[in-house]
């Protein structure tokens, strides 16, 4: 798309918002779920397991009492029974600046209310699975406290998502959002060169529509 156009994102008003880059994602991965496993192995798990693969987006977990609750962007369930679990945080314009990231990787309660909303899961026990919990933006930028979530970028879901294609109903938002990816990682190395790096994220994926 030349300079000046708008695709689908920016007619929607969502081309900066993480929610609606998790749900297509989430969207896609449900209709391919060989997608979420090869995007799971080639981040985090070498042998990610075998059977289906869930997703649920917006997930709402409880905090103690007089704190607000959290709201997960993404998590991925895989295996049946389940095994292993992944929790995701994604950011395209902002920063992590609370201590949100931080509780998931070891702590017990915390699992325990994620479990609790997710109505097939909610009597398992934290320990029966294996967590894993990544921080997704576009240049893998690392959260601002320490967290056990593994800093990945979307740049891999550019092959991933490349074939097939899925059903006509998604498939304009799917090539919006590859076209979208594969502009900006093919065009990056050029911004990376201007803006200081805290100019570089909104500016740069505001600027890179598409040019085909």
């Amino acid at each position: 798309m030349s300079k000046g156009k708008k695709d689908l994102f920016d007619f929607l008003g969502i081309s900066t918002r993480e929610d609606s880059y998790t749900t297509l994602i989430a969207a896609l991965f449900e209709e391919n779920p060989r997608w979420a496993q090869t995007y799971f192995e080639g981040t985090l798990c070498l042998d990610p397991p075998d059977g289906p693969v869930r997703m649920n987006t917006q997930l709402h977990v409880p905090r103690e009492e007089g704190r607000k609750a959290d709201r997960l962007d993404l998590v991925l369930t895989f295996g049946r029974p389940v095994t292993d679990i992944w929790l995701i945080e994604a950011k395209i314009k902002s920063g992590e600046s609370s201590d949100q990231l931080q509780r998931y990787g070891k702590d017990e309660d915390a699992q325990r209310r994620i479990l609790e909303g997710l109505d097939f899961l909610k009597d398992t026990e934290p320990e029966k699975v294996r967590w894993h919990c990544s921080y997704l933006t576009l240049e893998g930028e690392k959260p601002t406290k320490p967290t056990e979530f593994q800093p990945i970028t979307y740049e891999p879901l550019c092959r991933i998502l490349a074939s097939p294609d899925p059903s006509s109903e998604i498939l304009p938002a799917h090539r919006c959002l590859h076209n979208r990816l594969t502009s900006y990682y093919r065009l990056a190395p050029t911004y990376l060169k201007g803006p200081p790096p805290q100019e570089r994220g909104l500016s740069r994926f505001i600027c890179m529509t598409l040019r085909e």
